[in-house]
């Protein structure tokens, strides 16, 4: 699992730094006059919109395989943790 956040933290420095350096060569350009205004805009958002569509794409992968990954190893859900608690509370309360 460490090596999973490893990724995740790098992944989403990555994606942040792109953005800004994307950003910055929009504004040049716009300060150079080789784009105007609206169409730095235009393309920013374009591309923040494509940047948060895979990102929920990536995030239903990463949910699904780690869904997949917890499902192959003998770690107990949570729900049979409780169940198990609430059944220990039971026979608890019957020797009292």
């Amino acid at each position: 699992m460490k090596l999973i956040e490893q990724f995740l933290y790098y992944s989403v420095g990555f994606a942040a730094q792109t953005g800004e350096r994307l950003t910055k060569l929009v504004q040049k350009l716009i300060e150079q006059g080789q784009i105007s205004k609206a169409e730095g805009k235009e393309f920013l958002d374009e591309y923040a919109e494509k940047a948060n569509e895979m990102t929920k794409k990536f995030d239903e992968k990463l949910e699904n395989f780690i869904g997949k990954t917890l499902e192959n190893t003998k770690f107990a859900k949570n729900e049979d943790l409780q169940k198990i608690e609430e059944r220990i509370k039971k026979i608890e309360d019957n020797f009292k």
